[in-house]
């Protein structure tokens, strides 16, 4: 017996202009799976295409082009891009009237994402079917509970669950998978976190330097252009500390002069007026220098008050930082 006879026969009554029911007031009800991140599988019962298997030669099934039969207009609520693999989409009949469509595709879904926990977060988004064209009174969506869920892992994402909803909303009926997402933050941890802790724990023991240090500044800019390069590469001495020199000893030097001045009225009148022409110089001297070194020390004094208050603000961020992190990957675990 000719296959081409055979579907003939058997396919003859049914059209696919119209929906497969001998009652037209009838719903048709689909049957929806979801295999995530590979295949849709639609199933229906066409009313019009049945047939005895004993009565041709133990036929089971046949596959036919899906433009033979009627095939139901489902979409995709939340698709913004859909790619199919093949232009032309077969179905396959079984003997009781059972049709199924089976479609690879690629779909690009919209997904509002919550990010204030990454890299521990998890999302939640819907895949949400629907007839355009059918109402609720001509096409009934359900879930297919014959096969398990089926998924694919992803380098990035753990699937921890996938929820059903089936609903009605302006008199057509939808069917709805909630997809639960959570990222694999251990990448993260040690590509983004751990280089980052280790900047902000070099940035820390900066605080260590010298209010005063000429390389304090340049140092800190060198951190923070060497952060900026990480945050762009991520999907990749202290000099000695110079005082100013003190005049000290001018006084016992002075006595220690005055103790060895020779002899004789004329030499020691002579010798005291030149003393104390020198020491009127190096008073004022002294007297600048003291005016100089006051002025540095209260400016480091300031310098130094507002470094520590920045220590400990910096610091305290830090451990707040760091604990949060630690909770949050404690519960994310």
């Amino acid at each position: 017996m000719d296959l081409v006879s055979v579907v003939s026969n058997i396919t003859q009554f049914s059209s696919a202009w119209v929906r497969p029911v001998t009652n037209w007031t009838c719903p048709l009800s689909l049957y929806l799976n979801l295999h995530v991140l590979q295949i849709i599988d639609v199933r229906w019962r066409d009313e019009f295409v049945s047939w005895d298997p004993n009565l041709y030669e133990g036929l089971s099934y046949f596959t036919v082009p899906s433009s033979r039969l009627w095939s139901p207009d489902i979409s995709i609520k939340e698709a913004i891009g859909v790619s199919q693999q093949h232009s032309e989409v077969y179905v396959r009949v079984e003997p009781s009237g059972w049709v199924s469509r089976v479609e690879d595709m690629l779909l690009t879904l919209h997904c509002d994402l919550a990010m204030l926990l990454f890299p521990f977060d998890q999302q939640k988004c819907n895949i949400t079917f629907y007839p355009q064209l059918h109402t609720e009174h001509d096409v009934v969506l359900n879930i297919d509970t014959r096969h398990a869920f089926y998924n694919r892992t992803h380098g990035e994402w753990d699937l921890k669950e996938i929820k059903l909803f089936s609903y009605s909303e302006q008199q057509y009926s939808h069917l709805c998978f909630q997809v639960e997402l959570e990222r694999y933050s251990l990448f993260y941890v040690l590509n983004l976190m751990v280089p980052s802790a280790l900047v902000m724990l070099v940035d820390v023991a900066a605080f260590a330097l010298p209010a005063d240090c000429a390389e304090r500044i340049p140092f800190k800019v060198t951190l923070l252009f060497s952060y900026t390069v990480f945050l762009l590469l991520v999907t990749d001495i202290r000099p000695p500390f110079r005082d100013s020199t003190p005049m000290l000893g001018l006084k016992r030097s002075f006595a220690l002069g005055c103790g060895r001045a020779g002899p004789g009225a004329c030499g020691q009148e002579c010798l005291t007026d030149r003393l104390r022409d020198e020491l009127d110089d190096v008073s004022e001297e002294l007297r600048m220098l003291n005016w100089s070194y006051a002025q540095r020390s209260s400016r480091l004094r300031l310098m130094e008050a507002v470094d520590q208050f920045c220590f400990r603000v910096y610091t305290f961020c830090l451990a707040v930082f760091v604990l949060s992190l630690t909770l949050l990957w404690t519960l994310g675990r």
